[in-house]
C-alpha cells in the first residue's frame, strides 16, 4: 500500500479505506489483496474519492461475477463486445485478474461513441461514468499492478519512507525539542 502511494497519485490511507470497503467482494471475485490494492489505487489516482472508488469497484466486480444472473440488456451488451456471460464467468474463475484486465481492454477497444451506451447497459447510469474513467485510464491500473507484481519492487518501502521522513527539518527540530 505504501509503495502504491509512493508511485501514484493515491494516498495510502485512502487505499486502506477503499480496501476496507471492497475486501469481501474482491476476495470472492478472486483478486488477491495486492491486486485489489492496485485497483483501488488506480481509481483513486484517477481522482475518485474513496467512497466512490469503493462503490464503483464493488459494482464492477459484482456485475462481472454474476454475469449469468444479469438482465437481458447486460447479456446483449456483452454480446456486442464479443463476450458471453458464461464465458466471462469461466474466465473469472480461471484467472480473475487476467479476466478483469481483458474485459477492460475489450471495453477500451470499443469506439468512443458506443462506449457509454455499452457501459450503461452493463453497469447502469450510476456507475458507467466511473467505469469509463477506469477504462480511459487503464494504464494507471496496469502500472499499479506492475508496481506490485514483484515483491522486490516494494520490499523495504516502509523503511525508505521512514528514512526520508526522518531526514526532514521538522523531524530534526522535534528530536532537538525532545532532547532539550
Amino acid at each position: 500500500i505504501n509503495h502504491l502511494s509512493d508511485t501514484s497519485a493515491s494516498k495510502a490511507s485512502e487505499v486502506v479505506e477503499v480496501l476496507g470497503r471492497i475486501g469481501g467482494v474482491s476476495k470472492i471475485f478472486g483478486l488477491t489483496t495486492v491486486q485489489a490494492g492496485a485497483l483501488s489505487s488506480a481509481f483513486l489516482a484517477l481522482g475518485k474519492p474513496p467512497e466512490v472508488a469503493a462503490t464503483s469497484i464493488n459494482a464492477l466486480l459484482l456485475k462481472l461475477q454474476t454475469a449469468d444472473k444479469q438482465p437481458a440488456k447486460f447479456a446483449s451488451a456483452l454480446k456486442t463486445l464479443g463476450l458471453s456471460a458464461n464465458g466471462l464467468k469461466d474466465s473469472i474463475q480461471n484467472d480473475a485478474q487476467c479476466a478483469l484486465i481483458s474485459f477492460l481492454e475489450t471495453l477500451k477497444e470499443v469506439p468512443k461513441e458506443e462506449q457509454m451506451g455499452i457501459l450503461s447497459d452493463l453497469f447502469g447510469a450510476e456507475y458507467s461514468d466511473d467505469i469509463a474513467l477506469l477504462v480511459g485510464g487503464l494504464e494507471n491500473y496496469t502500472k499499479a499492478l506492475d508496481n506490485v507484481s514483484d515483491k522486490t519492487k516494494y520490499l523495504g518501502s516502509m523503511n525508505r519512507e521512514f528514512e526520508t521522513r526522518s531526514k526532514t527539518t521538522a523531524n530534526n527540530l522535534k528530536l532537538l525539542g525532545n532532547t532539550v
